[in-house]
């Protein structure tokens, strides 16, 4: 991992993937906040259908003495019917009531269509809830004991649905529940129509984003760049590449403020161009410049690569030798004057070094 996180081929991608991590991750989070929105206006709904019920039904509608025969099939089919068309006016899937009786719990009435509820021997009414295979049982039982609304995900014979209870009371005092519930299908294609909607924007804008990732990374290594090369050219002689006067005297006076307690000797080596104002008459200023950078190549080549070379001024070099020993000091020296003897011997007369 570390091996990864160091080479540069890698290293180079991770603003863009922490980009392409980042937008999904709003995306999860939008996607995630979508769903409890959905949820929660899902439950609004589903509590103001409950509590319309009684309302449509009356409050007499259920009584203690209820059973199977209380109503007749026509009637619940009427009354089925009614709550259907309020259902569509409130947004719901289903309306119903549920009572208990002895150890089971009992359909009072569903909303349907008309044809629906006429196909079933009694309309749906006295249907037993276990019979329905209704895996919310032990909830639905206790919900009767609720004083607040209960919200819940269930499934039976006919499917899988969100389910609002209200415990009610009616005229002569019997608690019941007054139910709605929405299709969980509805609910799923809702979501997921939602979710694809959501993917396709993360995707464009990722589409966006990536060009401009790499338009502001251009932007910002040209900037960096710049930065890099205004800091050279503040602090080394644009010619040659040696440290710059100013920068060169600074150089020194730091190392001079370092070794100020310690054994260790820092050294300087001075070094002309006796007739470079000659070279520039005769042979150009190119030619001088050409001279001007032979001289710190030779410098470079003879000293440590710790040594500071200097560019005092047009002819003029020093070398800042930082902790160094007598015998070293004298091998560097020995090195230098043998390179500029042969630079001397090659060009004779013409140009010399000291």
């Amino acid at each position: 991992m570390k091996n990864i996180l160091k080479n540069k081929k890698y290293t180079e991608y991770f603003p863009l993937l922490s980009l392409i991590f980042g937008i999904f991750l709003c995306f999860y989070m939008v996607n995630q906040l979508e769903k409890k929105h959905l949820l929660e206006e899902t439950d609004i709904n589903l509590l103001r259908a409950s509590k319309s019920i009684k309302y449509i039904l009356g409050n007499e509608y259920i009584t203690s003495t209820m059973d199977n025969s209380t109503y007749s099939k026509e009637y619940i089919i009427e009354k089925g019917a009614l709550l259907n068309e309020m259902s569509k006016q409130l947004s719901v899937d289903y309306l119903y009531l549920l009572v208990k009786k002895d150890d089971d719990i009992h359909y009072a009435i569903m909303s349907d269509t008309s044809d629906f509820l006429q196909k079933h021997p009694t309309g749906y009414y006295w249907e037993s809830l276990k019979n329905t295979e209704d895996d919310s049982f032990e909830l639905t039982w206790k919900s009767f004991d609720s004083e607040k609304p209960v919200f819940l995900n269930s499934s039976d014979i006919w499917g899988s649905y969100r389910s609002a209870y209200v415990r009610e009371i009616s005229k002569d005092g019997t608690v019941y529940i007054a139910g709605a519930d929405t299709e969980m299908s509805f609910l799923n294609r809702f979501l997921s129509k939602h979710t694809l909607i959501l993917l396709l924007n993360t995707i464009v804008t990722l589409l966006f984003a990536i060009p401009l990732m790499f338009s502001f990374r251009k932007l910002t290594l040209e900037s960096f760049s710049l930065k890099k090369e205004s800091r050279f050219i503040k602090s080394k002689d644009p010619l040659t590449g040696a440290y710059n006067r100013k920068n060169g005297i600074n150089i020194f006076k730091n190392l001079a403020e370092t070794f100020k307690d310690e054994e260790s000797q820092i050294s300087i080596c001075l070094i002309d161009i006796k007739n470079l104002g000659y070279i520039n008459k005769k042979m150009g200023l190119k030619a001088g410049d050409d001279i001007v950078k032979i001289v710190v190549a030779i410098l470079k080549q003879s000293f440590r690569n710790s040594d500071k070379v200097v560019r005092l001024e047009g002819d003029k070099f020093m070398v800042i030798l930082p902790d160094c020993s007598n015998n070293a000091r004298g091998l560097l020296i020995k090195k230098l004057k043998t390179r500029l003897s042969i630079f001397n011997k090659m060009n004779k007369k013409i140009i010399l070094l000291n």
